[in-house]
């Protein structure tokens, strides 16, 4: 019960501290992105954007924060919000062709690659951020 009481008061004391650069950052990124989908966003066709983010909850704000940066980038160029939605799959599919491209390479002895290797790695790659989330499935990445 001690301890359940002492990790309370050290995280309330850490909601104190300033955000560090990084943090700070990546809120502002954030809530360029949440004005992004909201200016995408059908329902929200005719709303002022600053004044809906402003409105959001702050645990909308955290977990934009939490997010993966090449998601959130992903979702910032997205033009509807159907885009927005398949970033997550996108990043995940292009991860796992890199992965997949990096084990072959540990394979085969070439730790820098090579066209010939490399090729079906980079076009599943690009097979993901063009919007297949599936472009990678047949690599093995265990």
């Amino acid at each position: 019960m001690r301890a359940m009481l002492l990790l309370a008061l050290l995280g309330a004391c850490d909601e104190d501290k300033p955000d560090t650069t990084e943090v700070a950052r990546a809120k502002d990124e954030c809530k360029q992105l949440l004005k992004h989908i909201v200016t995408i966003s059908p329902q929200a066709e005719g709303k002022n954007p600053d004044e809906v983010v402003a409105a959001l909850p702050i645990e909308d704000l955290q977990a934009c924060v939490a997010t993966d940066p090449a998601v959130r980038a992903c979702m910032a160029k997205a033009n509807a919000v159907a885009a927005v939605k398949q970033c997550p799959g996108i990043i995940a599919c292009a991860g796992k062709a890199t992965a997949a491209r990096d084990k072959a390479r540990k394979k085969a002895n070439q730790l820098d690659g090579s066209p010939t290797l490399d090729k079906p790695f980079e076009d599943a790659r690009i097979g993901c951020l063009a919007g297949d989330e599936h472009a990678a499935d047949r690599f093995d990445t265990e």
